[in-house]
């Protein structure tokens, strides 16, 4: 609205520039801040729930797991040194060398690093979830399961799209878009996912319930 510097409900701050810090016509006296932008209370209390006392909660529940596996200057260094030992494919403990195809050791927990085969066929099975590969016993079942949920992804934004449209509320806008970017993941996710049953590699798996290859 030109020629004013708010308009909130039931109250607008005329001016005859309408650029901020110009004179008021109408009002008394200079407010402090606009009525409509002023947070009560409630709205201050929530603002500070959410980004100090649910991140600071959270953080001291992180701290939990974080404690358990302390990483020490000396951790640190075997765990460089396992690192090394895995791209070179050998073996490397406190002082040792890489050599061979011998096991690398996990520093932390003390247990050998499980290389993965890296081939076409376990990196497309790498792609799904295990209770995936449990729930469908064929490629076939789980290519129509994808399908399905693609297009009901598909159908779900654009039922927000036309109901942001045709409702025009800002509430409904809001939340309307907040749901699209959820949607604008899961689209793209199970769409590449469809996509890598089609590939050459999938040929090569076996039905889904065995074992990653």
């Amino acid at each position: 609205m030109p020629y004013a510097r708010w308009h909130c409900p039931g109250d607008v701050g005329y001016s005859c520039t309408g650029k901020g810090g110009s004179e008021l016509l109408f009002a008394p006296e200079e407010p402090a801040v606009a009525p409509c932008a002023a947070q009560s209370e409630h709205v201050q209390s929530l603002i500070s729930l959410f980004f100090l006392a649910i991140p600071g909660l959270l953080a001291l529940i992180a701290a939990i797991p974080a404690g358990k596996m302390p990483i020490t200057a000396r951790v640190h260094a075997a765990i460089l040194a396992a690192i090394a030992a895995r791209n070179s494919g050998g073996d490397a403990g406190e002082g040792g060398d890489a050599g061979g195809e011998r096991e690398v050791f996990d520093p932390v927990y003390g247990e050998p690093v499980q290389r993965p085969p890296n081939t076409a066929a376990s990196l497309l099975h790498e792609h799904f979830s295990p209770s995936e590969w449990q729930s469908f016993p064929t490629l076939g079942s789980l290519r129509a399961f994808l399908v399905s949920r693609l297009l009901l992804w598909v159908a779900l934004a654009a039922a927000l799209v036309a109901g942001m449209a045709y409702s025009g509320v800002e509430a409904a806008v809001t939340f309307g878009c907040l749901l699209l970017s959820a949607l604008f993941i899961l689209i793209p996710w199970d769409g590449v996912r469809l996509y890598a049953l089609s590939g050459p590699a999938a040929s090569s798996l076996v039905p889904a319930r065995t074992a990653p290859p």
